[in-house]
Order: structure tokens, then sequence, then C-alpha cells
């Protein structure tokens, strides 16, 4: 009786694929680029966030300066008293207003 043989497979785990030098280069350059437009776009958010931060930081030091003006000269114009009511409301977001801008003012300082 004849014994049946088996052809074996040769197993043959993967190695690392060479990646022709070409193409790494390619993929290295394109990573650099996406680096620095991430960096273009961080650096112009940020030149944003200081010219908001400012003008909010301005808006609200007008509007404390306007409302303290009206509230320490007593000047109200003969107005009734919603519009008194409207110019403290108009302090108190001054206030906040002044508040925010300089913490968006220390907001710009953080490093990537």
């Amino acid at each position: 009786m004849g014994e049946e043989r088996k052809e074996e497979i040769p197993v043959v785990l993967p190695g690392r694929i060479k990646v022709p030098p070409e193409r790494e280069r390619k993929r290295r350059e394109e990573e650099v680029r996406r680096k620095e437009e991430r960096r273009g776009v961080i650096r112009a958010a940020r030149g944003v966030g200081v010219v908001l931060s400012g003008l909010t930081f301005t808006v609200g030091l007008l509007l404390v300066l306007v409302s303290g003006y009206f509230i320490y000269t007593g000047r109200t114009l003969d107005l009734t008293d919603r519009m008194d009511l409207l110019n403290i409301l108009l302090l108190f977001l001054g206030i906040l207003n002044t508040i925010s801008g300089l913490l968006l003012m220390g907001r710009g300082e953080v490093e990537e």
C-alpha cells in the first residue's frame, strides 16, 4: 500500500515592506507641509483671538466709563426707571466684557 505524501506548503511570514526611497521622501515632505499649514492656521487663529479680545476689552471699558459717567454725574437726562436699570445693566455688561477680554488676551499666550 502506498503512502500518500502530502505536499508541504512553506509558510513565509511577511517581513517589513520596503518602501521605495522616493515614496518615503514624498511622504515626509507631505507631513512637513501639513505641520506647517497647521502652525499657520494656529497663528492666524491667535491673531484673530487677539483682535477679538482687544475689541471686547475696549467695548467693555467704554461701557464701564459711560455708565460710570452717568451714575457719577446723575445725568440721566430725565430718563425713566427702566432706562436707569438699563444703565446699571450696561455697567455690569461692561465689567463682564472687560474681564472676558482680559481672559482672552491671556489665552493667546498658550503655546502648542
